[in-house]
């Protein structure tokens, strides 16, 4: 489907008009396109809480959100969501509601939603805006996410656009170490090799177990989780709870793999060090090796 101009474009002239009003109504049509491109069916200014006004009603198989877009100086609140809850009340019981607030909500606003969960509604502020209009097929993730949080633990799902506090890098030592260290040529330890790029759907083992193979009927075991961190930091972030819920072994094997160049290698601890040696453009302690086939 193509646009007048790219989301993200459309939303930074809109930051930059004098007219509010206008503002206001061109918001509404740039969130269609962007539920629109998300795969949705999406009404603008539907009746389906009649007589109360709605800005967009948007379906996703079967899920169905009441969608209210505010772009305010202030934070949206608690009223706000009082009006979207009755008009979730004039609606079938499934549907869930929608804020899109570009200034943010206040703490009455986030209370409410979360001390009142029978009829989830979901926020979004400036910063995960920002990511659907780059990325509109995150925005199904982001919403299914977003309700996850709010009723199984009571939380409102909200990012930051900055982090309130710089944070120091975490420390990898404490994780749970290897069993087995890569040697160089010259018997010295290496945190990594490096071989010629190329992407691949590979990684060494000493051992593989692929508990699908069985040789009587039915299936074993499995668990697949989508992950979504997109820093460096974040893939910390992510294998330090895993770490935490032992869910770390000492014989994880891993891969990067990029056209130019990949890194294979044992242990969390060295893949943390392959993973900043490789955002900060270092191929230090490496070795080129050749795989087989």
């Amino acid at each position: 489907m193509m646009f007048e101009a790219p989301l993200v474009g459309r939303f930074n002239h809109l930051k930059a008009s004098p007219d509010p009003h206008g503002r206001g109504q061109a918001f509404e049509l740039l969130l269609v396109d962007v539920f629109r491109a998300s795969h949705f069916r999406v009404e603008h200014n539907p009746r389906a809480a009649t007589p109360r006004q709605t800005d967009l009603f948007a379906v996703y198989g079967t899920d169905r959100y009441l969608i209210e877009v505010k772009w305010t100086k202030q934070p949206v609140d608690i009223g706000v969501v009082a009006d979207v809850r009755d008009r979730l009340d004039r609606t079938d019981a499934t549907v869930m509601g929608v804020v899109f607030s570009v200034a943010g909500f206040g703490l009455n606003a986030i209370e409410e939603v979360e001390g009142h969960r029978g009829r989830p509604i979901l926020l979004f502020a400036e910063a995960e805006l920002l990511r659907v209009l780059e990325h509109p097929d995150e925005l199904v993730r982001l919403l299914r996410k977003k309700r996850q949080d709010l009723v199984v633990h009571a939380r409102a799902h909200l990012a930051l656009a900055k982090p309130t506090r710089p944070t120091d890098p975490r420390t990898i030592t404490s994780l749970t170490g290897a069993d087995v260290q890569l040697m160089g040529r010259n018997g010295s330890c290496l945190p990594y090799l490096t071989t010629a790029g190329g992407f691949g759907q590979f990684v060494y083992a000493q051992d593989l177990v692929d508990i699908d193979w069985v040789p009587g009927s039915g299936n074993g075991v499995s668990l697949d989780m989508s992950l979504s961190p997109y820093t460096a930091d974040g893939i910390v972030d992510v294998l330090s709870e895993l770490d935490r819920i032992g869910w770390v072994t000492v014989k994880p094997r891993r891969s990067i793999q990029q056209s130019t160049a990949n890194w294979h290698g044992v242990g969390v601890q060295d893949f943390i060090t392959a993973l900043r040696d490789w955002k900060s453009g270092r191929e230090e302690s490496s070795m080129p090796i050749t795989p087989r086939s």
